[in-house]
């Protein structure tokens, strides 16, 4: 008979070299993926400020046309007058919501003002004595230089309002 031999256990106290590379190229993989999807999301997230806001116009807009057959014929200018970019409010790249820059004739017509940090700038301008109108939202939402133009035109079709909103061209 032989003698018996002791028996061996090892003990693992970790992982080895190649299970933590696999894990390293897994997280590597998915980082690739799903920094491009975030930043699509955020970029979408943040050009939905346009639409909303000349949302409200183009409502305010119909209602008029609806009560006095005209659309609102005051223009108002470029507000806020400096970028969004320049302004960082709370160093977030917004603009101010400053309610006395809203507060003029012109954009009490459109019963329009913000009033939370926002990151366009809006403008309306009437056309062919209150039977057409444009309304732009103008933004550069990564302040990299590139602004994005939101168009409102409304114009007015067999004496009914038609109004159609232009998406920009590049989305930034």
């Amino acid at each position: 008979m032989r003698p018996s031999r002791p028996v061996v256990t090892r003990s693992r106290a970790g992982f080895t070299l190649i299970e933590l590379m696999i894990v390293v190229v897994i997280i590597g993989i998915l980082a690739a993926v799903a920094i491009p999807m975030l930043w699509e999301a955020t970029g979408k997230a943040k050009r939905v400020e346009a639409t909303v806001q000349l949302d409200k116009i183009k409502k305010r807009v119909i209602e008029e046309y609806t009560t006095n057959a005209t659309f609102p014929q005051q223009a108002a200018a470029t507000t806020p007058g400096v970028s969004c970019c320049q302004q960082n409010y709370e160093g977030k790249k917004k603009c101010a919501p400053d309610a006395k820059e809203w507060d003029t004739p012109e954009w009490r017509a459109l019963e329009f003002q913000l009033n939370e940090p926002f990151l366009f700038q809006y403008a309306y301008t009437p056309a062919n004595a209150g039977a057409a109108f444009q309304a732009t939202a103008v933004g550069d939402i990564n302040c990299n230089g590139t602004s994005i133009t939101y168009t409102l035109d409304g114009k007015v079709d067999s004496n009914a309002p038609k109004i159609t909103t232009i998406p920009p061209a590049n989305a930034d």
